[in-house]
């Protein structure tokens, strides 16, 4: 996917004795694509996904969700805590935006706001983040129909339910699980909180 005769290139910006980096990456398939990286007070890593907007030749082509399934194994092997991203809705110039539905089937989080809640059918009312809307056909409908621009988190540790509804996503196209050694992963957290 990233190999030199394909056209992608990524420039890594470090912002002196932060503890910040950022991550601009060009493909023939991306409009706008860019990530930070940030380190935590308490040894956390974390990375938050700027803007991915895939062009519309690539979209629905799977692209999305490899690059994604590739950044959740490499980060979960290298022992990142979390992804996070402005899940958008809307547009950006001429490019619909729709990572608020996009990104929960792939893992991604957030609660429900309470104003959002209250409008609940009787049937969702028992809801709280959006991945409980996304459980049930229902939810998922009335989320793609009403739902709307948040930050959402995909969490990382082993056994979360982030990497279980991207498992299941794989699985549904036919696509072998992830390769994650959450052994590994939990040693290299521990030396980092040291």
């Amino acid at each position: 996917l990233f190999a030199p005769d394909n056209g992608a290139v990524a420039t890594v910006t470090s912002y002196g004795d932060s503890t910040a980096m950022s991550v601009t990456l060009e493909h023939p398939y991306v409009n706008d694509w860019y990530r930070t990286i940030n380190i935590t007070q308490d040894g956390k890593v974390t990375i938050s996904n700027g803007l991915f907007m895939v062009k519309p030749r690539a979209q629905g082509s799977g692209f999305g969700a490899k690059v994604f399934s590739d950044q959740v194994q490499a980060c979960a092997n290298a022992g990142v805590d979390k992804i996070g991203a402005l899940a958008g809705k809307g547009m950006v110039g001429t490019q619909k935006m729709n990572g608020y539905y996009t990104w929960p089937r792939l893992g991604y989080d957030a609660p429900l706001k309470d104003s959002f809640k209250k409008r609940l059918p009787q049937n969702l009312r028992e809801c709280e983040t959006v991945l409980d809307l996304m459980e049930t056909p229902e939810g998922r409908e009335h989320w793609k129909e009403r739902g709307y621009m948040e930050e959402m988190t995909f969490d990382l540790t082993p056994g979360s339910r982030s990497l279980k509804v991207l498992g299941e996503y794989r699985q549904a196209k036919g696509l072998p699980p992830l390769q994650i050694d959450e052994a590994r992963a939990n040693e290299i957290r521990a030396t980092r909180k040291k």
